[in-house]
């Protein structure tokens, strides 16, 4: 079995599933304002506001891009040991010079 067939098996016999990702809302309470932050799916976001009236959804700044590409963070040495392993079972890989670069 390749190490790519051994990753996407790990991945979806483990707990990880992108049905968990649920995304967060952030409110104010317009009487205290309290902020918090709470999970819930997109159907479930407007009953809670109208079972909330003092509750009001705060818009926040979304991230675009890929902070790893722009240059803000750098990859970890897992996701790197893994290339490798890629790059040692497949033939003709061009991975070697990608990962000797800095």
């Amino acid at each position: 079995m390749s190490v790519i067939n051994l990753v996407f098996k790990s991945i979806r016999t483990s707990k990880f599933s992108l049905n968990n990702f649920m995304p967060t809302y952030t409110f104010r309470n317009k009487d205290t304002g309290e902020e918090f932050d709470k999970m819930m799916r997109l159907s479930e976001r407007q009953p809670f506001l109208d079972q909330n009236p003092q509750l009001e959804q705060i818009l926040g700044a979304t991230s675009i891009g890929d902070s790893v590409r722009l240059g803000i963070r750098r990859t970890d040495d897992g996701f790197r040991e893994v290339l490798s392993k890629i790059h040692s079972n497949v033939y003709k890989s061009n991975l070697a010079d990608k990962l000797s670069r800095k």
